[in-house]
């Protein structure tokens, strides 16, 4: 067949399946279509379903994406998927359009120009964070006489997650008086970096660092608040607002100040459909997250408890097979010329099972201090003080690009290689059988808690040949693999909601 030339002025239409009428079908008819999909400029509406843009790939490959393949014996044009070729259809791949930029379908005086329009925003109307949130100010100081059992702090709230997974209990004791209700969006205020919002699901009382938010009037759908304040314009301008150096703080009166288009009734309820949705597939593999979790603590726990027991190994304390060794503090004196700069562990940077080294700090020291504190492959680092679930971490030390030095508040337990491995050291401190005993032999001050050299020393932890200390951590390490994969799979869904809140709201 000759080669058919397209005339420049004409436009590629994608077509539609058979029962999905165009966007304006009701106002207009459809125009008619040759079987080379392509419209001339007399006949092309204006309708946002048309596009200059090819199809992806080679140019068969983009003729086919045009055309579909024909199926004779079905007696049809070369429409998608064996459709008449006279009917259209976004191709279900490409973004929505009514909030997306999308190009012109003819530039001025009906030619094949191209033209960046911003979305399409029609009824949506420019609004102050203040004009429809509201700060509420209510307050309770006899929470335990107002029935109220739960108070949420600012780390109870994870970063990135709309649910509440964890609090404190008023009966311990604590101080503060901000009320919450169900139903209302908790923010933290200091270091918004951290991007923490929640929403309440239970009556509590909340930390001053938590602004508690409702809809000021039925023009903001409630359930459209959280994810309002998890897009990124919201946060680059409490973050823009924020003022103080070591722990800066964003205020009510800028962030009321804060704009962004409020769409209309309808065009709320459908986002926040999106979004939920979005936020239940996150929820879900949230779920299958802290499942694996759940596993390995189990197994840790049959490890270092029940099964140790049953084959009697020795229990040794690690003061014995390991050299428990503390940090450097930061020098009061001032600093000479001649020390260097060295990257410096802090309790901060220890999390469970791994280092965080997202925030890099720096110390310097002298040169002839740098042996007695640098850290070698194989140390289990373990935590003096901190809050009570964070206390003893034994976490295996893994980097050796650089002279790392550790914090005198966090422990390098070196390991005598011939008898004890790191990780199994690091399991033992993990367990319930490590959470235990460093909970009991810790000095509690309020919500913190501390341990010292000598008890880290104490520790008994049992003592198998290494052959099996390799067994059972092999085990563990296919546990552990399995684990992060739950990890990242939830850590992408997170981003992806968070990135779409932001694509439809900012």
């Amino acid at each position: 067949m000759p080669r058919r030339l397209r005339d420049s002025r004409q436009l590629r239409v994608y077509p539609r399946a058979r029962n999905d009428p165009a966007p304006n079908a009701s106002a207009r008819a459809r125009p008619s279509i040759d079987r080379g999909g392509c419209l001339t400029k007399a006949e092309v509406p204006n309708d946002p379903t048309i596009s200059r843009q090819s199809g992806p790939g080679t140019a068969r490959e983009r003729r086919t994406h045009r055309l579909g393949t024909a199926d004779p014996a079905a007696g049809r044009g070369p429409g998608t998927n064996g459709s008449a070729a006279g009917d259209f259809h976004r191709p279900s791949l490409r973004r929505t359009q009514h909030f997306f930029n999308r190009r012109a379908a003819i530039g001025p005086g009906g030619h094949g120009m191209t033209e960046k329009k911003t979305r399409s925003r029609e009824g949506w109307t420019r609004v102050r964070f203040g004009d429809v949130v509201r700060l509420s100010g209510e307050r309770c100081t006899d929470p335990l006489g107002a029935g109220i059992e739960r108070y949420v702090g600012l780390e109870h709230l994870e970063p990135g997650d709309l649910r509440i997974r964890s609090w404190g209990n008023v009966a311990d004791g604590v101080t503060f008086t901000n009320r919450f209700r169900p139903g209302q969006v908790l923010f933290g205020k200091r270091r918004a970096y951290q991007r923490k919002v929640a929403v309440a699901d239970f009556d509590g009382i909340c930390s001053s660092d938590i602004y508690v938010f409702q809809p000021s009037d039925d023009r903001l759908l409630p359930e459209l608040l959280p994810f309002i304040c998890q897009t990124d314009g919201f946060f680059e301008h409490a973050l823009k607002t924020s003022a103080g150096s070591l722990s800066p703080r964003t205020n009510w009166t800028s962030l009321s100040e804060y704009e962004f288009d409020l769409p209309p009734a309808g065009e709320q309820t459908r986002i926040t459909q999106l979004l939920s949705t979005a936020e239940t597939a996150t929820t879900t593999a949230d779920c299958a997250r802290i499942m694996g979790d759940f596993c390995i603590r189990s197994y840790l726990h049959t490890l270092f408890n029940a099964t140790a027991a049953a084959r009697a190994w020795p229990w040794v304390p690690i003061g014995e097979i390991a050299d428990v060794r503390t940090g450097i503090a930061r020098h009061a004196a001032k600093e000479d010329s001649s020390w260097e700069s060295f990257p410096y562990i802090t309790v901060s940077h220890v999390q469970d099972g791994y280092v965080d080294l997202t925030d890099r700090r720096m110390i310097r020291i002298p040169e002839s201090l740098v042996p007695r504190y640098e850290l070698l492959l194989g140390d289990v680092l373990m935590t003096e003080g901190g809050d009570l679930d964070k206390l003893g971490r034994g976490t295996v030390w893994r980097e050796n690009s650089d002279r790392y030095l550790h914090q005198n508040h966090v422990f390098a337990v070196r390991p005598d290689a011939t008898r004890l491995r790191s990780e199994w050291l690091s399991s033992a401190a993990r367990s319930s059988l490590g959470r235990a005993y460093f909970l009991g032999c810790a000095k509690r001050t309020s919500n913190l808690a501390s341990i010292n050299k000598t008890q880290v020393a104490a520790f008994r932890i049992p003592l198998p040949p290494l052959r099996q200390q390799d067994g059972f951590l092999a085990e563990l390490s296919g546990l552990e693999a399995a684990s992060s994969s739950l990890h990242q799979h939830h850590s992408r869904l997170r981003r992806l909601a968070t990135g779409l809140a932001s694509a439809l709201m900012d």
